[in-house]
C-alpha cells in the first residue's frame, strides 16, 4: 500500500530526515513515537508533499514517484489518495462545519454539491457532530474542530490517513473525545499513519509502532515488543522518559 524507499529530507545544510525505509500494509495501523524533532510530523508531510523531500521513492497504491524528478500531475495524483490532519485542525474560520467538508469535494473532485453535502452530513454525524453542520469554527470547542477536520480526511476516500499529534493543541479534558473519534474511524480498510504522544492510545490501537530520533527509525515493532522489551537503548530511554515506571 504505502512504502517510503531511501527518503532524504534537508532544511538547508540540516538533514531531518535520513534514508528513511518504511512499508506499510492496506488497512494497518502505525503509530509514530519519539522526542520532539525526531522528524516524525516531517516525515507525514513528506508522505502528502507538503514537505518536498530531496530524494527517495514513494509508492502509493499504484502511484510510484521519484521525489527528485515530481512533476506537479504526479504531486496532485498522490496527494489525493491521502487525508492529513493537522495539529491545529486548519479549518477555514468562514466556512461552516459542513462546508469545511465538501469544499475540497466540490472544487477538487468536482462532486455536485447535493452530493458533497448528503456525503459531508453522514461524516458529521460519524464523528458525532451532525447538529453542527452549521455551525463556524468560532463555534465550536478544540475537539470538536479537529473532529471536523477528521470527517474532512475521510471526505476524499483517502487510501492513507495521516493523523499529526491530533490532540498535542487540545485541552486535557477534550482529548478523549477525539482519540474516541479515532478509534472509530479503523476499519482496516484505511491505512493509517498516526504521530502522537499519547502512548497508552498508540499501545492500544497501533498494529506497529514506529520509534524515530534524529531523524532515522530506530525502531519498528509491535506494540508488545516496543513497550516491554524494546531491543534499542534510545528507545529504553525515551520510553522511560514519557512513563518513568516503564
Amino acid at each position: 500500500m504505502l512504502t517510503i524507499t531511501n527518503l532524504n529530507k534537508f532544511y538547508g545544510t540540516t538533514q531531518v530526515l535520513r534514508d528513511i525505509n518504511l512499508q506499510v500494509a492496506k488497512g494497518e495501523v502505525v503509530a509514530v513515537i519519539g522526542p520532539s524533532g525526531s522528524g516524525k510530523s516531517t516525515l507525514l508531510r513528506c508522505i502528502n508533499l507538503l514537505e518536498k523531500p530531496q530524494s527517495g521513492t514513494l509508492a502509493l497504491g499504484d502511484r510510484v514517484v521519484d521525489v527528485a524528478k515530481l512533476t506537479a500531475k504526479q504531486e496532485n495524483e498522490l496527494r489525493q489518495q491521502t487525508g492529513m490532519v493537522f495539529q491545529h485542525y486548519n479549518l477555514f474560520k468562514n466556512k461552516t462545519a459542513l462546508e469545511n467538508i465538501t469544499e475540497g469535494l466540490i472544487i477538487g473532485k468536482k462532486m455536485p454539491k447535493q452530493e458533497a453535502n448528503a456525503l459531508g452530513l453522514s461524516l458529521l454525524e460519524k464523528v458525532g457532530l451532525r447538529e453542527k453542520a452549521d455551525s463556524y469554527p468560532a463555534m465550536l470547542s478544540g475537539g470538536q474542530q479537529q473532529r471536523v477536520a477528521i470527517a474532512r480526511s475521510l471526505a476524499v476516500k483517502p487510501k492513507v490517513i495521516l493523523l499529526d499529534e491530533p490532540t498535542s493543541a487540545l485541552d486535557p479534558e477534550l482529548v478523549q473525545e477525539v482519540l474516541q473519534v479515532i478509534r472509530s474511524i479503523i476499519d482496516h480498510e484505511t491505512t493509517i499513519l498516526l504521530v502522537t504522544h499519547e502512548m497508552s492510545f498508540a499501545r492500544d490501537i497501533a498494529d506497529r509502532i514506529i520509534f524515530m530520533a534524529d531523524g532515522v527509525i530506530v525502531e519498528d515493532a509491535s506494540p508488545a515488543v516496543i513497550f516491554t522489551q524494546p531491543k534499542h537503548e534510545r528507545t529504553r530511554r525515551f520510553l522511560q522518559t514519557v512513563n518513568p515506571e516503564h
